[in-house]
C-alpha cells in the first residue's frame, strides 16, 4: 500500500511539473533520486514520457537534464537474462557438449565442467573464469571433486564443444545469457570448497555495477544418477533466484552439477547463497556476477521492407531506403545522421530527408555535399520496439540538370552514421534504387521532307522509347534559314502549341501520337492539325528540327529534318560541259553529256542554265530530297555541286567523291531527258544527258625490263606472266562507265580489231570487261612497220554505246623476238633473229648505228658489235640486203662468249626493248656415248656377244652411239681390260672414219664401232668415250653395264673342252657293255659340251660314221651307245665334244685311234628303251617303273638311265644324286649357270624284269631350282631266237 501511494505521488508531481513550468526541478529530481531504489518508479516515468512525447521534459523550462536522468534510471533496470541451455553431457572419456539450441550474436556462453578432482583443459576458443577451477579431495577417488567454468562471446554460427578426457569421469553443460557486456562479461567471481555436507554455502561476491546477473554453480561428489540433488536455494540480496540445472551421474566415482541464477540490482556484496543437498558429499563452488551490457541504439536494414525501386522526374521526390531503430533498453533520440549516396548522384539531388514510415513526418533534411548528406537536429525517437523510418530524395529541377541527352541517375542511399545518446550498433546495409530520369528519349527517325508552294511537308517516325510521351510528345521547330538555330524546347515544358516562338525559332507543329509511328505533316498553307497554317514565303529556305519528349519531361537533342524552300515551278534550258565542250547540250542531242572520272585530271564540270532554281540551299545541302541534280536515277552528291543560284547550277562528275563513284552510278548511263533539277521540292522537265566512258589509265606488264609507258607487244599466249599477272601482249583499261559486259562494245588498237586494220567492224580480243576495268590482247594483225597510234573503246552492256579515244597517237607496239635461227651456235657464226616492230624510230638502223645505246642487240650481257651485223642473204638469213629490218636481224654471235645461255634481246629507239629469246653457245666437247645393250659383237660385227657370255675369238667389235651439240669431227674410243684389274687409261683404241668409228663435220654417228684384236683368255670389261679429234676434248667415260671392277662384260674362251675317260683315262676305260653287236662309249668333260662318236672299221677312220648324226646336247658327261655293229669286228673311233662358244675337242686327236672288237656270239643282241617318268617339278623324285622284255631267254649286256631336265644354279655348282633300286647312289655336279639344260647318263648294274618293279630316285642339292623333263632306261641284251 505504501509503495502504491508513493508511486501515485510521483506521478502527481510529474503531472504538476507538466502543468506548472516554475516548479523547481530539484524537488522533482530529489524525489526521483529518493525513490530510485523503489521498484517500478522508472517504468512509470518512462511510460509517462512515451505517452506525451518529449513534452514531459520540454515543459520544464529549467530542468533540461530530466530526460537524461530518467534514461539513466531506465538503463539501471536492464540486467542480463538467462536464454537457455544445451544438453547435459557426462561420461568417461572426452565429451562433446552441445551448445544451446537458440542463441544470437553477442550472447555469452558459460561452460560448466565437473570432474573427480582431475585437471580440466580449457577448450579452444574459450576463456576460463577468474577463480576457476575450485577443487578438493583426492583425484579419481570418492570425495574428490573439481569445478571449472569457461566463457565465450557468441559470434556467428556455433558448434558443439569438445571437452578433453579428465580421467575418472566428466560432466558438463553450456548455458546462454543475453544482455551481458561482451567486452567484460564477468564483473566479479569467487570460489570455495566444502567437506562432505548437505548444508551447501556458496561464496559471496561484491559487485561494482548495478543489475548484475549472478550465476551460482556447485559441483558435487554424488555417486548416484539424480536430477533432484539440491533444493532450497536462498539469498536475500538476490531477486528472481531460479535453479537452472541439477543433475548427477554414477559414472566413475560419481558427480554432477547444480546451477542457479539471480539478479543483484544494486552494486555491493551478495552475501552467501545457501542450499540443501540430498546427500552429504564434498562440494566445489563458484559464484559469478555477469556484467550487464551498456545501453545501445541499433540500426537495422529495414523492419518490414525497402520502399522498392522507382523513378522520378527532375524536381520530383521519392523514397529510396527503409531502416529500423531500436534500443536494447529504455528510450533514445537520434539527433543527426549521415546518408551515403551512390557515387556521382549527389549533384543531381536537391535534398535528402528522413521521414517516418508513412512519409507524413519529416524529421530533418539537408542538401548533399558531393555524395554525402549530413542531417542535423533530427529528433528521431527510439524505443525498444524496432521502428521503421525512411529516406526521401528530392531531385534538382530540369533547369539544373545537364542538357540533353542528359542521363539517368540510379540513386541508392543508406545511413552510414548517426548521433544518439546511446552507443550505436548495427548497419543500414542496403537500399532500393530511385532513378532520377533526366535521360532523353530516343530521337525521331526516317526524317524527310519536300518543298511545296507556300508550304513544306515534313516527315518523321516518332521515338521508339518506352517512356515516349504520347501526348504532345513531338515538337517541331522551324527556322527561316538554311540552317537550324541553337534553340531547343525547355526541359519539362509540355505546354507548347503551334505558332509559339522560342527566340528565332517557331514551333511549327506539336503532335500527339503513339511511339514508333510514322508522321507526315504540312506546315504552311493547308497545314495539318497541330501545325501552323500561315503561308510560308516562296524562295525562303526553311530548316526543320523535330524533338521528342518522354513522360518525365525530357527532350532529346533533336533531329534535323532538312531545309526546304517553297517555290514555284522551275525550268532547265541548257547545259555546257566546260571540260569537253564537244559534249555540250544542243537540242535533242545524242552526243551530249559528260564523262565520269576521279580528280582534277578526269572529272568534268557542267553548268546548267534555267530559272526558278531558288536560293542556294547552302554548302552541304545541295543534294537533298528537295534540292538536287539527278542524271537518270543517280543523284549528284552535294560535294560535287559547286555552285547554285536561281538561274545557274554547276556540278562536277568527280568519281573520287563518295556517293559519285562509278559503283554508285550502277547501271545508270543517262539517256533522253536524263538531266533533272529539283529545287525547293519542285522538279523540271529533263534534258538529254548521256554518260560517256572514260579511260583514265592503262595497266601494262610490270616485268623489271618491260618498257615504261602506254604500250605492249603483239599478243603471244606462250609468254610467261608478269608479276601483275598480265602477259607482254595484254593491257588493262582503267576508267569509268565501260558497261558491264562487252556485247556491242569494242576496243581497237591502232585502228585494228582482232582480224583486220582495214575498216574494222569488231574488237580486239577481250579477256574481261567490267564497268571500270577491261583487259585486252594486242592483235598480231597490226602492221610491223606501224609502231604508234590510237586506242579507242566503245561502251558495252547497259550503256548508250558511247565511245572514248584514250589517245590518238601515243599507244606503242613494242619489239618482239619470235625466234632465233639457230638457237645454239658458236661465236663467229651468224644467226637470224625473227620478230616484229624492230624499228621503233620509224626507220631501221644501218651501219654504223647498230651497236649504239639507242639501237643494239645483246647476247646475255654482251652487245653485238657493229662488225657482227651481216648484210647478206645466206642462210639462215632471208636475203634482205639490210642486216636490220622491222621483222629480221642478221647478226653473228659475238666473239668470246662462254659456253652456256646467252638470251638475245633487241633495243630500238633507246627506250623500247624486246622480250628475250633463248640462245645458247654450245660446248665443243662431245656428249657422252650411249651404250645401249647390245653393243659388243664377234669379229663378224653382227654376232652379238651377250653380256656376261663367252666368245671363242680374240677379236671383238665394240659399238656406241656418239653425238655432239654442234657439228664437229669426232671419234669413238674404247678401253678393254681384264675384269678385276681396273681401268688405267692404257691401250685406248680409237675408231676411224674408214672403220666406222669416227665422222667429220657431224653431230651424230649411230653405232660407231672399234675393232679390238689380240685379246687374251679370260673375263673382260670395257668402257667408251668420244673425242673431238680437232680440239682433242673428250667426253666422260661410259661403262658398258656397270663400273664395278668385278663386272664381267664378256669372256674370251679359245680353249677346247678336256675329255676324260673313266674309270681309267684310257680308250678301254671309256668302253662298256661291249657285246656282239654293240658297245657303250662314255667320257667326262670339264665344261658343258656336246657329245659325238666318230667310228669306222678303217684305222684311219676312212668312211667313218658320226653317231649321233647331230651331236648330243651339251653336258658334262656323255654315254653314246653304238648298236647294230658287226659281230667279231674291230672298230676304230674317236670322241668329239664342242663347248658353247665352238671350241672343239677330239680324243684321240690323230692316228692311232681307240679300238674295240665285237664278240663273235651268234646270238642276236638288242637295245630297248623303257619310259620311267615325264615332265615333273616334284623333287626329290622317287618313281617306280617296270621293265617288260619282249623276248625270252635274254642276257643283259648293259643298262643305263638317261635323265633330261633344266636347272638354275646361280653362281655356284650344284649336286644331283641319282640312284636305281638299292644300287650305290652316284652324285653328278651341275656347273654354275643362270639357266641351262642338262642330261645325265647313269649306268645301272641290274634291273628286275616284269613282274618285278624298280625305283628311280633323283635328289637335287638344297636351294636348287631343278625340273625333270624326262627319264628313260635303256637295256642292251642278247637273246636266243
Amino acid at each position: 500500500m505504501i509503495k502504491r501511494l508513493l508511486k501515485s505521488a510521483v506521478v502527481f508531481f510529474v503531472i504538476l511539473g507538466v502543468s506548472f513550468s516554475n516548479v523547481p526541478f530539484y524537488a522533482l529530481s530529489g524525489l526521483i533520486d529518493s525513490y530510485e531504489k523503489s521498484s517500478g518508479i522508472v517504468d512509470k516515468i518512462a511510460l509517462l514520457e512515451r505517452s506525451h512525447g518529449n513534452d514531459v521534459v520540454d515543459n520544464f523550462s529549467t530542468l533540461r537534464n530530466i530526460s537524461e536522468k530518467l534514461r539513466v534510471m531506465e538503463a539501471m533496470a536492464a540486467a542480463p537474462t538467462f536464454v537457455n541451455k544445451g544438453a547435459f553431457a557426462s561420461g568417461v572419456g572426452a565429451l562433446t557438449v552441445a551448445v544451446p539450441a537458440a542463441y544470437a550474436d553477442n550472447d555469452v556462453f558459460l561452460l560448466f565442467v565437473e570432474s573427480a578432482n582431475e585437471a580440466i583443459a580449457t577448450p579452444a576458443g574459450w576463456t576460463q573464469v577468474t577463480n576457476s577451477p575450485q577443487f578438493t579431495g583426492s583425484a579419481a577417488a570418492i570425495g574428490g571433486v573439481r569445478l571449472g567454468i569457461f566463457y565465450k562471446v557468441v559470434t556467428g554460427a556455433q558448434s558443439s564443444v569438445s571437452v578433453a578426457d579428465t580421467g575418472n569421469h566428466t560432466t558438463a553443460i553450456i548455458m546462454g545469457f543475453r544482455g551481458v557486456d561482451t567486452a567484460t562479461p564477468v564483473n566479479i567471481s569467487a570460489g570455495a570448497v566444502s567437506a562432505a555436507t548437505t548444508a551447501m554455502s556458496l561464496p559471496s561476491v561484491t559487485t561494482t555495477v548495478v543489475d548484475t546477473f549472478v550465476v551460482l554453480a556447485a559441483a558435487m561428489d554424488t555417486d548416484a544418477a539424480s536430477t533432484a540433488t539440491v533444493t532450497g536455494w536462498a539469498n536475500a540480496s538476490l531477486t528472481g533466484i531460479v535453479e537452472q540445472h541439477d543433475q548427477t551421474v554414477a559414472s566413475g566415482v560419481g558427480g554432477g552439477l547444480a546451477i542457479a541464477t539471480g539478479v543483484k540490482a544494486t552494486a555491493g556484496s551478495t552475501g552467501a547463497t545457501t542450499a540443501t543437498g540430498s546427500t552429504s558429499v564434498t562440494h566445489a563452488y563458484l559464484t559469478i556476477a555477469l556484467k550487464p551490457a551498456p545501453p545501445a541504439t541499433t540500426i537495422t536494414n529495414f523492419v518490414s521492407a525497402e520502399p522498392g525501386n522507382s523513378t522520378i522526374a527532375p524536381a520530383g521526390s521519392g523514397l529510396v531506403d527503409s531502416f529500423g531503430l531500436a534500443t536494447n533498453t529504455g528510450i533514445d533520440t537520434v539527433t543527426g545522421a549521415t546518408v551515403g549516396l551512390a557515387v556521382g548522384t549527389g549533384a543531381r539531388i536537391a535534398t535528402v530527408a528522413i521521414t517516418n514510415d508513412g512519409n507524413t513526418v519529416t524529421y530533418c533534411s539537408a542538401t548533399p555535399s558531393g555524395d554525402v548528406a549530413t542531417l542535423t537536429g533530427c529528433g528521431i525517437p527510439v524505443t525498444t520496439t524496432n521502428t521503421q523510418f525512411k529516406i526521401k530524395i528530392t531531385a534538382i529541377s530540369h533547369a539544373s540538370m545537364p542538357a540533353p541527352p542528359g542521363g539517368s541517375y540510379a540513386v541508392t542511399a543508406t545511413i552510414t552514421a548517426y548521433t544518439s545518446t546511446n552507443a550505436q550498433a548495427g548497419t543500414d546495409s542496403g537500399s532500393s534504387t530511385l532513378t532520377i530520369d533526366n535521360a532523353s528519349p530516343n530521337g525521331a527517325t526516317s526524317v524527310s521532307g519536300t518543298a511545296g508552294t507556300n508550304a513544306n511537308t515534313i516527315n518523321w517516325t516518332t521515338s521508339n522509347s518506352a517512356d515516349f510521351d504520347t501526348t504532345n510528345g513531338s515538337v517541331v521547330l522551324r527556322w527561316a534559314s538554311g540552317t537550324a538555330g541553337a534553340e531547343v524546347p525547355a526541359e519539362g515544358n509540355s505546354t507548347y502549341t503551334a505558332g509559339n516562338t522560342i527566340t528565332t525559332a517557331t514551333v511549327a507543329c506539336v503532335i500527339s501520337s503513339a511511339a514508333s509511328t510514322a508522321q507526315s505533316k504540312v506546315d504552311g498553307t493547308g497545314g495539318s492539325a497541330g501545325c501552323t497554317t500561315t503561308a510560308l514565303t516562296n524562295g525562303q529556305a526553311y530548316t526543320y528540327k523535330v524533338f521528342q519528349r518522354d513522360t518525365n519531361g525530357n527532350y532529346d537533342a533533336g533531329v534535323t529534318i532538312g531545309t526546304f524552300t517553297p517555290a514555284a515551278a522551275i525550268t532547265v534550258t541548257s547545259y555546257a560541259n566546260s571540260t569537253e565542250p564537244a559534249l555540250d547540250y544542243a537540242g535533242a542531242c545524242t552526243g551530249c553529256g559528260a564523262r565520269v572520272g576521279g580528280g582534277a585530271g578526269f572529272r568534268q564540270s557542267i553548268t546548267i542554265t534555267g530559272s526558278g532554281f531558288g536560293a542556294d540551299p547552302g554548302v552541304g545541302f545541295r543534294s537533298t530530297a528537295s534540292d538536287n541534280i539527278k542524271i537518270g536515277t543517280h543523284q549528284i552528291v552535294t560535294t560535287n555541286v559547286t555552285a547554285w543560284s536561281a538561274t545557274s547550277i554547276t556540278f562536277l562528275t568527280d568519281s573520287n567523291v563518295a556517293g559519285d563513284t562509278d559503283t554508285d552510278w550502277g547501271t545508270n548511263f543517262g539517256g533522253a531527258s536524263a538531266l533533272v533539277v529539283t529545287a525547293g521540292g519542285a522538279g523540271a522537265t529533263g534534258l538529254n544527258f548521256y554518260v560517256f566512258p572514260q579511260v583514265t589509265s592503262l595497266i601494262t606488264c610490270n616485268k623489271a625490263e618491260f618498257p615504261v609507258g602506254d604500250g605492249a607487244r603483239e599478243y603471244d599466249a606462250t609468254d610467261s606472266a608478269c608479276p601483275n599477272a598480265l602477259k607482254d601482249g595484254q593491257v588493262k583499261l582503267v576508267g569509268t562507265r565501260f558497261g558491264t559486259a562487252v556485247t556491242s562494245g569494242y576496243v581497237r588498237i591502232l585502228g585494228c580489231d582482232v582480224t583486220t586494220c582495214a575498216s574494222p567492224a569488231g574488237t580486239v580480243n577481250i579477256d574481261s570487261w567490267a564497268n571500270e576495268l577491261i583487259q585486252i590482247q594486242i592483235p598480231p594483225v597490226i602492221a610491223d612497220t606501224v609502231n604508234t597510234g590510237s586506242l579507242v573503246m566503245q561502251q558495252g552492256t547497259g550503256s548508250n554505246n558511247k565511245t572514248h579515244t584514250y589517245t590518238t597517237t601515243n599507244f606503242r607496239i613494242y619489239p618482239r623476238i619470235i625466234s632465233n635461227t639457230a638457237t645454239t651456235e658458236i661465236s663467229g657464226n651468224k644467226i637470224k633473229i625473227l620478230g616484229n616492230h624492230f624499228c621503233q624510230s620509224g626507220s631501221c638502223p644501218v651501219s654504223p648505228n647498230r651497236s649504239t645505246v639507242a639501237d643494239n642487240v645483246i647476247f646475255g650481257a654482251t652487245k653485238a658489235l657493229e662488225s657482227d651485223f651481216v648484210n647478206t642473204g645466206t642462210a639462215p638469213c632471208s636475203g634482205n640486203a639490210q642486216a636490220w629490218i622491222d621483222t629480221e636481224i642478221c647478226v653473228k654471235v659475238p666473239a668470246g662468249l662462254a659456253v652456256g645461255s646467252h638470251p638475245t634481246k633487241v633495243t630500238s629507239n633507246t627506250s623500247y626493248t624486246s622480250n628475250t629469246m633463248a640462245f645458247t653457245v654450245p660446248s665443243t666437247i662431245p656428249n657422252d656415248p650411249v651404250l645401249t645393250v647390245p653393243k659388243q659383237y664377234k669379229s663378224d660385227g653382227t654376232t652379238v656377244i651377250t653380256h656376261m657370255t663367252k666368245t671363242n675369238e680374240t677379236t671383238v667389235i665394240l659399238k656406241a652411239d656418239i653425238t655432239a651439240s654442234l657439228t664437229i669431227d669426232m671419234a669413238l674410243q674404247v678401253e678393254v681390260d681384264p675384269t678385276g684389274a681396273g681401268f688405267n687409261g692404257v691401250g685406248i683404241i680409237q675408231g676411224t672414219v674408214g672403220g666406222g668409228g669416227a665422222c667429220t663435220a657431224c653431230t651424230t654417228l649411230a653405232n660407231a664401232q672399234v675393232t679390238v684384236s689380240g685379246l687374251t683368255e679370260g673375263d673382260k670389261q670395257w668402257r667408251a668415250r668420244v673425242i673431238n679429234t680437232t680440239t682433242l676434248e673428250t667426253s666422260g667415260w661410259v661403262y658398258y653395264v656397270n663400273p664395278s671392277t668385278a663386272e664381267v662384260d664378256f669372256t674370251v674362251d679359245t680353249t677346247a673342252p678336256i675329255i676324260t675317260f673313266s674309270p681309267t683315262d684310257t680308250c678301254s676305260g671309256g668302253q662298256s657293255n661291249l657285246g656282239t653287236n654293240g658297245v657303250t662309249i662314255s667320257w667326262g668333260l670339264n665344261e658343258l659340251s656336246t657329245g659325238q662318236v666318230e667310228y669306222s672299221t678303217d684305222s684311219n677312220l676312212a668312211g667313218s660314221t658320226l653317231f649321233p648324226s647331230s651331236p648330243a646336247a651339251a653336258n658334262t658327261s656323255h654315254a653314246i651307245i653304238l648298236s647294230n655293229l658287226s659281230s667279231g669286228t674291230t672298230y676304230y673311233f674317236k670322241v668329239k665334244s664342242q663347248d658353247s662358244v665352238g671350241n672343239l675337242a677330239t680324243r684321240p686327236t690323230a692316228n692311232p685311234y681307240c679300238t674295240f672288237t665285237t664278240g663273235s656270239n651268234l646270238s642276236p643282241a638288242k637295245t630297248t628303251r623303257f619310259h620311267i617318268v615325264g615332265a615333273t617339278s616334284t623333287l626329290p623324285l622317287s618313281q617306280s617303273f617296270t621293265v617288260v622284255m619282249p623276248e625270252n631267254a635274254t642276257t643283259t649286256k648293259s643298262i643305263f638311265v638317261e635323265i633330261k631336265g633344266v636347272y638354275v644354279s646361280g653362281a655356284s655348282s650344284k649336286d644331283v644324286v641319282v640312284q636305281v633300286n638299292a644300287e650305290t647312289a652316284k652324285t653328278y655336279i651341275l656347273p654354275p649357270s643362270s639357266t641351262s639344260y642338262f642330261k645325265i647318263i647313269h649306268p645301272v648294274s641290274a634291273i628286275a624284269v616284269d613282274p618285278g618293279t624298280n625305283t628311280l630316285t633323283i635328289t637335287p642339292q638344297a636351294n636348287t631350282t631343278l625340273y625333270i623333263l624326262s627319264a628313260d632306261i635303256y637295256v642292251n641284251y642278247a637273246y636266243t631266237p
